[in-house]
């Protein structure tokens, strides 16, 4: 069984309630977080992470909401839309994508440092 499921699917499914609700989830994004930080010291992982992500370039826009929906449709079978990834990858490889700022919710993980 993988590492801290149960608190993961927790709160996923707080972030997806907070999209019609506005829930805060950050009572649970702490135990996932000790979780994984008693993960990361066992298993000796050291890991940083600045907050920084990169979204698709908006021309791979109608390819990602057409995975998405294949994958729901699917329930998650990415082999059954193994035609969609690629197309997707390929869009993904042949543009630049855009840089966003960390959210408030990647500021709650420990591996988080501040850009210097």
């Amino acid at each position: 069984m993988a590492a801290c499921r149960k608190e993961t699917q927790a709160y996923r499914q707080c972030l997806k309630e907070k999209q019609s609700s506005g829930r805060s989830c950050d009572n649970l994004a702490k135990p996932l977080e000790s979780c994984r930080e008693r993960f990361r010291t066992a298993n000796q992982i050291e890991s940083t992470f600045d907050g920084t992500r990169v979204l698709p370039n908006p021309a791979c826009k109608p390819l990602n909401l057409k995975m998405q929906r294949c994958l729901a449709w699917r329930n998650g079978d990415e082999g059954k839309c193994k035609e969609d990834i690629k197309d997707l990858e390929e869009c993904m490889a042949q543009t630049e994508g855009v840089v966003v700022e960390a959210t408030k919710g990647d500021k709650l993980w420990s591996d988080y440092k501040k850009k210097s």
